[in-house]
């Protein structure tokens, strides 16, 4: 699972934050990382392509998207920015709003017609981009709001909330599970949500949170194993409380 995640950023970082050939295109994206309001709208003045992308497909909208904020957004957007554009891997702003950690930012764009479902080569959504990366429980109920689906899977199989059991918190595993999130469903490893949060989550009252919604502690993973088999493994959740109640219905 970690290096799961640690694949999602290295897209991430390959597909949003790569400086690529100097020129207009390339310094007009990445003053949109950072730049003001002013500063972008006076940089399209002079005639700067807010659709232009860089050698791996990347448009201003989709860094402006990780690191700035609303009024940023809405001026792109306000001056003709694709908010579905994909880049070369099929990553859109969207999906880096997903890691944002303003809400807002996800809102301005599904309400400027950015496709909550659309899926990135990997297979990934936005949801379940920042069920992984973002511990804001707002941008999580924010794009469930907007129509994303909690139960479509990557190309490993992985869901939103598998993918948020790994790190995440229990805030956004609640909403995820009172979206109707799949409690049981496996990854292509066989792993649901609470073998993976007892193999890699250092919060126990994750654990707490997936056994009292109903998760099955019985079910075994491709190798055989329960998660309670990984959370003997897991030093910060071993002898815990939640540990003793998943050992409780384990068996």
């Amino acid at each position: 699972m970690k290096k799961i995640v640690v694949g999602i950023l290295l897209v991430l970082a390959i597909f949003f934050f790569s400086a690529g050939a100097a020129g207009s295109s390339e310094n007009f994206i990445e003053l949109c990382k950072h730049g003001t309001v002013q500063e972008i709208e006076a940089a399209i003045k002079n005639g700067a392509d807010v659709n232009a992308g860089n050698a791996k497909g990347e448009t201003a909208l989709m860094n402006a998207a990780i690191f700035q904020n609303p009024d940023v957004i809405a001026t792109l957007i306000k001056n003709g920015a694709d908010v579905n554009v994909e880049s070369e891997k099929g990553m859109t702003a969207l999906m880096g709003a997903a890691v944002n950690k303003n809400p807002e930012v996800v809102s301005i764009l599904v309400k400027n017609g950015a496709d909550v479902n659309v899926k990135a080569e990997s297979g990934m959504t936005a949801l379940i981009m920042a069920a992984a990366l973002n511990s804001n429980p707002e941008v999580i109920s924010t794009l469930v709001k907007n129509g994303a689906d909690v139960n479509v899977k990557a190309e490993n199989g992985m869901t939103a909330l598998i993918m948020a059991a790994s790190k995440n918190n229990p805030e956004v595993i609640s909403i995820l599970i009172k979206s109707g999130a799949d409690m049981n469903v496996k990854a292509k490893n066989g792993k649901t949500a609470l073998a993976v949060a007892a193999a890699f989550n250092s919060d126990p009252e994750v654990i707490s949170t997936l056994i009292k919604n109903g998760a099955d502690a019985k079910v075994k993973d491709n190798n055989g194993k329960k998660a309670i088999d990984y959370a003997s493994k897991n030093a910060k959740i071993k002898d815990t409380a939640a540990y003793w109640e998943l050992n409780d219905v384990s068996f």
